[in-house]
């Protein structure tokens, strides 16, 4: 039997989405909208959208997030030690701006919260 190294995914603790996230992938309406956005990609793409920025937040990418916010989750996500918050910003054509944190990274408590802004 070959053993393989765990998903960097285990190293975002419990995941979890907001309500408006899970409502927009679902439909397609953004929080505080009634409908659709104009020019939404269909539900298949939405689903995938989420696990990219996801995957790639695991995996030590920060997507659109600025230099210097960037450098810090580096150092974070590279220590030996636990604890710290990683946030990526995510916004491509097609999809709204999402950011995703991570609290108390590799350590005990360790969570991950995919939100719009506006919903922070």
């Amino acid at each position: 039997m070959t053993a393989t190294a765990p998903s960097n995914l285990v190293k975002l603790g419990k995941v979890v989405i907001t309500s408006g996230v899970q409502n927009f992938v679902a439909t397609g309406v953004l929080p505080y909208a009634d409908e659709p956005e104009p020019g939404c990609l269909g539900l298949d793409w939405r689903q995938h959208w989420l696990t990219v920025c996801l995957v790639s937040h695991a995996d030590g990418c920060w997507g659109d997030t600025i230099p210097e916010d960037a450098a810090l989750n580096d150092e974070i996500y590279h220590s030996t030690g636990s604890g710290g918050r990683l946030m990526s910003v995510w916004y491509r054509s097609g999809f709204p701006k999402i950011w995703i944190i991570t609290e108390d990274f590799n350590g005990p408590d360790c969570y991950t919260c995919a939100l719009f802004p506006e919903e922070y």
